[in-house]
């Protein structure tokens, strides 16, 4: 019986503290993690380098950042995203409409992501694929930035956000109605990873459900899972060195973590039906 679905499961934020980086490995070595996306500079990105060669198996791409870490490039190259003390001049929603209307904007922002991803390729990264911090790319323009970005250092795969708004989980209206008022953009977007010849998840899970996930909505997600690919992101991890200030996910990070290693869980994953595959994004090259 042929395979005709497949899960990728993915951590966010790797780099960003070491127990953020201990808890990533442990649910990809002990739990159902195939997947992460690291932070090119944060204060742990050394870390997490260090425990990628010793478990190699986990696809690794590049959460490339706008407001969380120090940039790489010098201050002056991005005068036109940071004050003179280095603060983000943007909101998100006030970063897409600077990308759509100025040049100069998107040309730093494009500089910008190319130095994080060219900083881990100086590492002799095998880089799987490309994602956000915060969902920049959730924006037409944002998201051209990055297939492009993709395509030019030959990185195969990109997040597509396409999450269905009347997903399981909390009960969130002004999420869930963004989500559903943002949709669109996931049809422009798919034409774009046509367009550069990248590979790309058909749905995503995991934003509503960021930072208030339960093992019965996990496992929710999971049995819904459709003919195609869909990734599921997760942010586990230790909560040690974490405070609220620029995360509100401290706390909920452990709790994942448990989800991940869970051994119901897991076993699930063990005897689930023949059509259905875990993979990491690495693999998404070769699926037909």
């Amino acid at each position: 019986m042929p395979v005709d679905t497949f899960i990728i499961i993915n951590a966010d934020d790797f780099g960003w503290t070491e127990g953020i980086n201990e808890g990533i490995i442990t649910a990809h070595r002990h739990g159902v993690l195939t997947s992460a996306t690291l932070l090119a500079n944060a204060r742990a990105t050394r870390h997490a380098i260090d425990l990628l060669r010793l478990w190699p198996n986990l696809s690794v791409g590049v959460h490339l950042s706008y407001h969380l870490g120090e940039p790489l490039l010098p201050r002056h190259e991005l005068d036109a995203l940071f004050d003179p003390d280095g603060r983000p001049k943007f909101s998100i929603p006030k970063l897409w409409a600077a990308v759509t209307l100025w040049k100069k904007v998107r040309h730093q922002l494009d500089a910008h992501f190319r130095s994080q991803v060219e900083q881990l390729l100086r590492f002799g990264l095998s880089l799987t694929h490309l994602d956000t911090h915060k969902h920049l790319h959730f924006w037409p323009a944002v998201f051209e930035l990055v297939a492009k970005i993709a395509a030019d250092y030959k990185i195969p795969a990109v997040r597509l956000i396409r999450e269905d708004p009347t997903d399981r989980g909390p009960s969130v209206a002004k999420l869930r109605l963004g989500l559903a008022a943002m949709y669109w953009t996931s049809y422009v977007n798919q034409y774009k990873v046509a367009k550069y010849n990248l590979r790309c998840p058909d749905r995503l899970a995991g934003i509503i459900q960021t930072g208030q996930w339960t093992k019965q909505t996990f496992m929710d997600i999971v049995r819904s899972a459709r003919p195609g690919v869909m990734e599921i992101m997760t942010h586990p991890g230790y909560p040690e060195g974490l405070d609220k200030e620029p995360t509100r996910l401290v706390q909920s990070r452990e709790a994942e973590l448990e989800i991940l290693t869970y051994p119901l869980v897991k076993e699930y994953f063990h005897q689930w039906p023949a059509t259905t595959k875990l993979i990491g994004y690495r693999d998404l090259p070769g699926l037909r």
